[in-house]
């Protein structure tokens, strides 16, 4: 809820990101999640595929539980 908005922060999604998605979203090209400012041009790509349309992470990354799901979306 809007307690959980108020609280996430960067270092919170960074966790995730690290975890599930800069293997692939590096500073390589594509979308870079490595840096707050990167992550926050890209915050609509990264709702719309995590979150809408759930096709990423992708294997071998494992999929993102509801937890980080609420995370992201809070985020």
């Amino acid at each position: 809820g809007q307690d959980l908005i108020n609280k996430v922060s960067f270092q919170d999604v960074n966790k995730i990101f690290r975890m599930h998605c800069t293997g692939c979203h590096g500073n390589s090209g594509g979308v870079n999640l490595e840096t707050h400012a990167h992550a926050k041009m890209n915050l609509e790509r990264v709702r719309r595929s995590t979150i809408i349309e759930r096709r990423m992470p992708q294997a071998p990354y494992p999929p993102l539980n509801q937890e980080q799901l609420t995370v992201l979306a809070a985020w």
